[in-house]
């Protein structure tokens, strides 16, 4: 069942860089957050561990299996949606709470969409224009799981994972009249959704109102633009950031690069961003080389996600985006996010063995 695999050398490299990058900025952005200043970094480092073995053990297992077993883990991650509304706490039920462990589900349901979703279109092909009822259940459980999603509520997550499902379907040969069709329907189900929650729709309208009180609801982003300034060209040093001291709202996980900005300036968040898209790119040349259409599809859905989530989140940070909360992978405090985002890796990893694009680790030839 599982085989020796080599491991693609420059998608490691740029792995082990942005992982790296997140070890020192998290611990910096979290050592005034608990009265314990390692208290963070011990949970990320066992985080990491678990994160890491997940993806070991991934990219070993033949992603054909996932195929295979396409309906069951869809089935486990809409189970765990349905769960998690057993376990509000504050008013969100987006989390599992078990044996002193969180586990936010739409970190997991994503990976679910994706596998489903790639084998789906790969499967029914040829037969999806002819027949088009095909079309309609892929649909029809798409939504299913995004309507989870959103009441949970998040409704961020919610709009980042339909962006890259129905980019997979148009990679798919999926008609653009019927994605236009499918995309207009949850746009007007996600507007209607917003008006009726008071707090997304002050949250939305307060990013574009230029009067919007900057010490109230334009607060986050006001103290994350200050944050990046500070920084300047070079930044002011490791550890050293100013805004950490609680002027910058959660630090450590939704405005982590601010405080990566602050302190590493506008280089070190430039490379950062360099790394995140020489991974994505490096992600679609192992899906550009895949020798089928399931192993490209998700090939492509993962790194897709993986650098949107970026995207999403430095728009945040940076006043391009309304606040949403959404982590920067590997880099961010957050178990869920980060295993989550070692297993998508896991499984691009085996992806490119299989393409014969990966080398030995430390094989130097």
């Amino acid at each position: 069942m599982f085989k020796s695999i080599r491991y693609d050398r420059i998608t490691l490299l740029l792995l082990s860089l942005i992982f790296g990058i997140g070890l020192i900025v998290m611990y910096s952005a979290s050592t005034l957050q608990n009265e314990d200043p390692t208290f963070f970094l011990k949970k990320h480092a066992f985080n990491s561990l678990i994160a890491i073995a997940s993806m070991i053990f991934f990219a070993h297992l033949p992603h054909k299996y996932l195929s295979t077993a396409r309906y069951f883990i869809l089935g486990l991650v809409i189970l765990m949606l349905l769960i998690s509304f057993q376990f509000t706490r504050a008013h969100t039920s987006r989390w599992i709470y078990l044996f002193g462990f969180s586990i936010q589900t739409s970190d997991f349901a994503k990976i679910g969409l994706l596998i489903f979703v790639s084998d789906h279109i790969s499967r029914y092909f040829e037969r999806s224009e002819k027949e088009p009822y095909l079309n309609v259940y892929l649909y029809l459980t798409i939504s299913f799981v995004l309507l989870l999603i959103l009441i949970q509520p998040d409704l961020s997550t919610t709009v980042v994972i339909t962006i890259i499902i129905l980019s997979l379907c148009l990679l798919g040969n999926h008609k653009i009249q019927h994605l236009a069709y499918l995309g207009s329907f949850y746009l007007f189900g996600g507007g209607v959704y917003i008006v009726n929650n008071s707090y997304m729709l002050k949250r939305l309208t307060s990013h574009f109102d230029a009067n919007a009180d900057k010490t109230n609801e334009a607060w986050q982003a006001t103290q994350s633009l200050l944050t990046l300034a500070n920084g300047s060209l070079f930044g002011v040093g490791a550890g050293n950031s100013v805004a950490k001291n609680f002027f910058l709202p959660q630090p450590h996980t939704d405005y982590i690069f601010s405080v990566l900005g602050e302190e590493y300036g506008f280089v070190g968040a430039s490379i950062t961003m360099l790394l995140f898209l020489l991974l994505f790119l490096r992600g679609l040349k192992i899906a550009r080389d895949s020798s089928n259409q399931f192993s490209m599809l998700l090939a492509t859905g993962i790194s897709v996600s993986i650098f949107i989530y970026a995207i999403f989140h430095i728009m945040v940070v940076t006043g391009l985006g309304p606040v949403t909360g959404l982590p920067l992978p590997f880099i961010s405090y957050g178990g869920s996010s980060l295993i989550s985002n070692f297993i998508m890796m896991g499984i691009l990893f085996n992806i490119a063995n299989q393409n014969g694009s990966g080398q030995t680790f430390g094989n130097t030839k």
